[in-house]
């Protein structure tokens, strides 16, 4: 029989820190919800919105974004078309509605031009 040989943490976390093998910038991250935002971005495979994942990271309470993260990662591939990131969103958005958290910087203003079109189309 083979011995099983052990790896020290520290070789273990060398070897799979996400934040070094996914991103260039790695050296710019100061903050812990930095590094929060950017892993949730490569693990919901979405790098292009990783600014916005990292200002979640920095208002929502972990709590809320973990139960958000297992289910976009748990719901089934063949249903979302890979696109976890949507998923996500939607998830958050009813979690926060059901918890009565606002999130910040979500919802827009909309000028009273844009109101008034808005009631010309529902009358046709």
């Amino acid at each position: 029989m083979e011995k099983v040989k052990f790896i020290s943490t520290a070789d273990l976390l060398s070897t799979q820190d996400f934040v070094e093998r996914l991103s260039k910038r790695a050296e710019h991250i100061s903050n812990e919800y930095q590094d929060f935002g950017l892993r949730l971005a490569y693990r919901l495979n979405d790098p292009y919105h990783k600014s916005l994942y990292i200002k979640l990271a920095r208002e929502i309470p972990r709590g809320i974004l973990n139960e958000v993260i297992q289910f976009a990662l748990d719901y089934p591939e063949k249903n979302n078309n890979g696109n976890r990131g949507k998923i996500f969103m939607w998830k958050l958005k009813l979690i926060c509605e059901k918890k009565k958290f606002k999130i910040l910087g979500v919802i827009r203003k909309i000028s009273k031009k844009r109101q008034i079109k808005k009631i010309q189309i529902k009358l046709f």
